[in-house]
C-alpha cells in the first residue's frame, strides 16, 4: 500500500521531509486525464485545505469515479 499525494503548496517540502522513508509518492501538480485516473484509482480522498472555501476538487474527484462512503 502506498500513499499518493497530488498537488503542490507551501508545505510540500516539509511534508516530503516528514514522510521520508515511508511508502509515499508525491506526483506534484496534475490535471486532465492524468488527474482523473489518479482519483479513480484511489481508495481514499482527503481534502485538507484550511483556506479553500468551496473545494471544486471534491466535485472533480467524484466526477472521476471516486465515490465517498
Amino acid at each position: 500500500m502506498e500513499l499518493i499525494l497530488v498537488g503542490d503548496g507551501p508545505y510540500l517540502n516539509e511534508l516530503k521531509e516528514s514522510m521520508a522513508g515511508m511508502p509515499c509518492i508525491f506526483t506534484g501538480y496534475q490535471e486532465g486525464e492524468a488527474l482523473s485516473a489518479i482519483y479513480a484509482g484511489c481508495d481514499l480522498f482527503a481534502f485538507p485545505s484550511a483556506t479553500d472555501t468551496f473545494g471544486n476538487v471534491v466535485l472533480e474527484a467524484q466526477a472521476s469515479g471516486f465515490r465517498s462512503s
